[in-house]
């Protein structure tokens, strides 16, 4: 896609966010703002064109950029929720300006009031929804039926935010994303909290499988070892500080390019 960024807005970019990864207040302070925004709902309060999307807005202008630079034609999201992630998708996928392009959401319980609002609104065109397990096997089929039909695929898992289901999906969905294209998994820096937040997390979301070593990155770190066509995109690391994406947009690469795990441990 055309970049209207020159060359030294890039370059002072990059150095700005290597600085920051080499400030350890810095990185405390983030860490205790995201613990604080996860245990108070912080991104419950926002919405996109009229639908709740519960994210950070920072991390909504993180997938913002990847959607755009690759100009996918199927993104596929495991984990609706209120269905305002769908929308945002489906609303950048229209300014890019192709018509086939589509959203397919899967979750395991699509309520009535998120159908409504995905039906009667203007995005609905662009999007597809199957109701179920994301790691179901016969769910997949589905969804592996439906992108067939599809060149450039990104996929989100933002669902199950346990070890067990998300490196599943991990397995699962990587078969589907396309060449130089990425996987993006939410809730990773769940990783940096402290037992005490973890604690108080599980009774709001009911997660009793969190911990320090059972989460979401974990599950990143055990995908990565035995799959060298994936790596982590290392340029989104440190550029948000209000994120859920700790480490986390992974990019498919050729099977021939080695990437080096010690990176990630």
């Amino acid at each position: 896609m055309y970049s209207h960024i020159d060359k030294e807005f890039n370059s002072n970019k990059k150095k700005r966010i290597k600085r920051y990864s080499k400030n350890s207040k810095l990185k405390r302070i983030i860490n205790q703002y995201n613990s604080i925004t996860a245990i108070e709902k912080y991104t419950y309060n926002f919405e996109w064109l009229g639908v709740p999307v519960i994210q950070y807005p920072d991390d909504l202008l993180l997938v913002q950029e990847i959607i755009y630079k690759n100009n996918p034609d199927l993104i596929i999201e495991a984990g609706i929720a209120r269905g305002g992630s769908l929308i945002f998708y489906s609303s950048l996928l229209e300014i890019l300006g192709n018509k086939k392009s589509r959203v397919l959401g899967i979750d395991l319980d699509i309520r009535k009031h998120t159908k409504d609002v995905i039906r009667n609104h203007p995005m609905s065109k662009k999007i597809i929804s199957i109701q179920g397990s994301s790691i179901d096997k016969k769910i997949f089929s589905k969804v592996k039926n439906i992108a067939k039909k599809f060149k450039k695929i990104i996929v989100v898992l933002d669902s199950l935010h346990t070890h067990k289901h998300v490196l599943e999906e991990l397995n699962l969905y990587s078969k589907l994303v396309t060449k130089k294209s990425k996987i993006i998994v939410f809730d990773t820096s769940v990783h940096n909290f402290s037992y005490a937040t973890l604690k108080k997390l599980k009774k709001n979301y009911n997660y009793d499988d969190w911990g320090k070593n059972r989460n979401p990155f974990t599950a990143i770190i055990e995908f990565l070892k035995k799959n060298k066509n994936f790596r982590e995109d290392s340029s989104f690391r440190y550029k948000s500080f209000a994120s859920n994406l700790y480490r986390s947009v992974l990019t498919k690469v050729k099977w021939n390019q080695l990437y080096n795990m010690n990176v990630l441990l």
